[in-house]
Formats: structure tokens, C-alpha cells, sequence
């Protein structure tokens, strides 16, 4: 934390008019994404109320066109094929259906990433979805078997070849064959094959990157038919849709201002790797790690005894576990660990006077009382004199007068350097340099 506020608050002092460009540009416009899917269909209508419901899901694909257009809301074309079924065995009836379904429909879409209710661009959060469709059917029944025979059910809930009633027959048992061969109709109603649809849902998306994602969703379809399983007993039909996506958003980068960004390649931006350490800097957990150094699949350096002291740095590679070492990597005894805690505590004590007004003015008069060798006070009255140390050959280079102490204004220097590209300077060591800073 500590390394991170110095940071920060030299960053604002010393680079305002990056600042300023930065609060000028515009962020990129929400491109459209096609989405692909698997799911089932699971029909709710008047064939199953009574008896024995069986199974009524059926597979079904996806696949739509979404437009976000704005912080809440989006729109999206979609198409969903499938097929819709179900059947029932009672003592009084006996019924079953399946049908193909295409339904084509338009929805509205309230995301709730809208950085009111949750940050934009989450790489989980649910929306909810509304709409109006169109569905085609055609039911048909399985009502004979693979030779052509009626089943008639009996009583005794067998399927036989004949009617109960027909005592003049030799009726056979039948297996049902489970293929629905014959087209459903109403004996006084020609309905019509089609039906509107207002499918109304909820969701969960995934983010996977920039342009690719997931979601998985639940959609009710409330048809304005009763004849979806040829069946009219009072009630439109419909059914559940729970699916499965991925989503690809397609199309260039887009801006307010197009010229701002017409060279940039920003495929090459997602591959740049600054420390040239072999992990692109969207991944990498330390980034400035010096050239040539080995590195994990994070982007950090090696350490191979595990004692915070990465192995380009440790003077003592092969620390035992557990051992306190000091910045070098060094074992320490149990004196010179009561020593560096002593000047740990003196950082610590000049550094909450920086956190309390961070500020290049507090750096300044810390370097006062540091270069005359007064004394700091802190919360309850405590004091801290300042000795002096020697200049490790790291940050040597940013001590320009050659004074054997590093001033606030050469660690500005520092900085200023570090964006003109002079020097090896890099982040981690402008970090360290600030800490050596208080450490003084």
C-alpha cells in the first residue's frame, strides 16, 4: 500500500498534462454480438394434466443478434428451433404430441452491469429479457406402430391391436414405436399452424475477454394458442426454454472520434509484453522485471527457496524454509532482525507522515530532517533520529549530485526519466527507490 500511494501521488504531481489527455478520450462504443446455443424445451400445455406426465423436454438451438445500447438497456433479433412434446397415460385417456418449433422474435434487454447497480463490463452479472415472437408448429401423434397398426389401450394398460370392446377380433399386444407418424386435427376446428409469442426471461452472462463470453438462461414463452398439442382444454399453451450460449462480439473498435484511434492496433495492444519477459502485460503480475530474468507463468521472477527475494536478486539461493533473510536475501540472526525491525519502523513512521498529506512539499521537508539528521515526530509523541546508509548500486544512478543520498526531487527525476525512456528505470525500481527513500 505504501508503495502504491508514493507512486500515485508523484504520478499526479508530475504528469498532469497526461492526466488531462486522458480525461479526453472517449471510451469504446458496445459492439454487437452473435450468440450460438444449445438448451431444452419443456412444454407446458393441457396434454399431461391428467395421468401419468411423461417426459416432455425436448433439445433445441439457439441463436441471436444483440445490440447493447447504453449503461441499462439492448435489443436482439433471435431464432430458436426445437421441437415441443408431451404425453399422458390414464384410464380414461390416453394422448401424446411432438411437433417441431421455430420461433423468430425480437427482445429488449436490461442489463444489470449498468455501474448503478453494478460495475459495467463484470465479468458476471444477470439481465432480464422481454420480447415478442412468432412460433410455427404442427403437431403430430404417434398413433401406430412401425407396421401400421392403431393402438387401442385397454384397461388393463396394455396396447393391443384391436378395440376392448371388439369381441369378435384377436387382438396383439403393441409396443408403442415412440415415432410420431400422424398430423393432429381438430374434428371442428381447422386452426391455424402459427401462433404470437411473448417470451419473457432471465439470464447470466460470462466475460471471457474483450469479445467473447457465455450466458445461461430461462425463458417462459406465453403462446396465444391452445392448439400446440391439438389439444383445447381451456388456457393458452407454452413452454420453458433453458439454454446455454456463447456469444462472439464482431466488428472494429469504434469511437466518437475515429481519427484518435485509426493507426492504433489493438490486437497488438493485447499482446504487448513492456518487460519482454514472455507474458503479455494483461497477465502480468509483475511487470518491469528486469531483462534476461526467468520468470513463472504470472510474469514474476523466480524464487526458488520461496524467501521473498527473487533469484536474480538473492545473494543466498538456497535459503532454508522458514528463515528470515534480509532485502538481499541473506539470512538473518536474531540481532540484525531487532535492527531491521528498528529501521522498519523508522519507514514506517516518516511513511504515515506522507500518507497524512502526500505530497511533493511533505517529501521535501522529510528529506530536511533526513539530509541534517534531525528527528521525526509521530502519533504519541515518538521520535525517530535518521542515520545514514550507503547507496545500493541499484539506485546509485538517481543520486545526480553524488552526494551519497537520494533527495525528493531526484526521485521525481527518476520518474521523469522513466517516461522518457532514459535509463533502466522501471516501475518495480522507481517502487523500490521510493522505499529506499523513507528507509534513508
Amino acid at each position: 500500500m505504501r508503495k502504491a500511494a508514493a507512486v500515485s501521488s508523484l504520478l499526479f504531481t508530475a504528469l498532469p498534462a497526461l492526466a488531462q489527455q486522458d480525461s479526453s478520450m472517449t471510451a469504446p462504443k458496445e459492439l454487437p454480438s452473435v450468440h450460438l446455443g444449445l438448451g431444452v424445451n419443456v412444454f407446458r400445455g393441457d396434454v399431461g394434466k391428467d395421468g401419468a406426465l411423461q417426459t416432455s423436454a425436448r433439445p433445441a438451438f439457439t441463436f441471436a443478434v444483440q445490440q447493447r445500447l447504453g449503461n441499462f438497456a439492448g435489443a436482439g433479433l433471435d431464432v430458436t428451433y426445437g421441437k415441443l412434446a408431451a404425453g399422458e397415460r390414464s384410464l380414461t385417456r390416453n394422448l401424446n404430441f411432438e411437433t417441431t418449433a421455430m420461433q423468430f422474435g425480437l427482445h429488449g434487454i436490461f442489463y444489470f452491469d449498468n455501474d448503478a447497480i453494478m460495475k459495467r463490463g463484470a465479468h458476471f452479472a444477470p439481465y432480464i429479457t422481454a420480447g415478442a415472437g412468432y412460433l410455427i408448429f404442427d403437431p403430430h401423434g404417434d398413433l401406430k406402430d412401425a407396421q401400421n397398426r392403431t393402438y387401442h389401450y385397454w384397461s388393463d394398460g396394455s396396447i393391443r391391436s384391436a378395440a376392448e370392446s371388439d369381441t369378435n377380433s384377436t387382438a396383439v399386444f403393441l409396443q408403442r414405436d415412440y415415432t410420431y407418424e400422424t398430423q393432429l386435427k381438430d374434428s371442428t376446428t381447422n386452426y391455424s399452424r402459427g401462433s404470437l409469442v411473448v417470451p419473457v426471461g432471465l439470464g447470466f452472462r460470462f466475460n471471457f475477454g474483450h469479445k467473447l463470453g457465455g450466458s445461461v438462461a430461462g425463458n417462459y414463452n406465453i403462446c396465444f394458442t391452445d392448439y400446440i398439442d391439438n389439444f383445447k382444454e381451456g388456457g393458452n399453451d407454452g413452454y420453458l426454454l433453458l439454454s446455454a450460449s456463447i456469444h462472439y462480439k464482431f466488428g472494429s473498435v469504434k469511437t466518437e472520434d475515429k481519427e484518435r484511434y485509426a493507426d492504433v492496433d489493438f490486437n497488438a495492444l493485447e499482446k504487448m509484453d513492456y518487460d519482454e519477459d514472455g507474458v503479455a502485460d494483461n497477465r502480468d503480475e509483475c511487470p518491469g522485471t528486469p531483462k534476461g530474468v526467468s520468470v513463472d507463468n504470472n510474469g514474476c521472477p523466480l524464487d526458488e527457496d520461496r524467501d521473498g527475494v527473487p533469484d536474480y536478486r538473492d545473494k543466498e539461493p538456497k535459503t532454508k524454509r522458514g528463515v528470515t533473510v534480509d532485502a538481499d536475501g541473506v539470512s538473518l540472526n536474531y540481532e540484525q532482525i531487532a535492527q531491521n525491525a528498528a529501521q522498519d519502523s523508522i519507514a514506517a513512521l516518516r511513511d504515515s507522515l506522507f500518507q497524512a498529506n502526500p505530497s511533493l512539499e511533505t517529501l521535501n521537508k522529510i528529506e530536511k530532517m533526513l539530509s541534517g539528521g534531525g528527528t521525526v515526530t509521530g502519533t504519541g509523541g515518538t521520535s525517530s533520529s535518521m542515520p545514514s546508509k550507503k547507496i545500493p548500486a541499484e539506485f546509485q544512478p538517481a543520486d545526480k549530485d553524488n552526494n551519497g543520498f537520494i533527495s525528493a526531487n531526484e526521485i521525481t527525476t527518476a520518474i521523469d526519466d522513466f517516461f522518457n525512456g532514459e535509463g533502466d528505470w522501471t516501475v518495480e525500481k522507481i517502487n523500490r527507490l521510493i522505499d529506499y527513500f523513507f528507509e534513508q
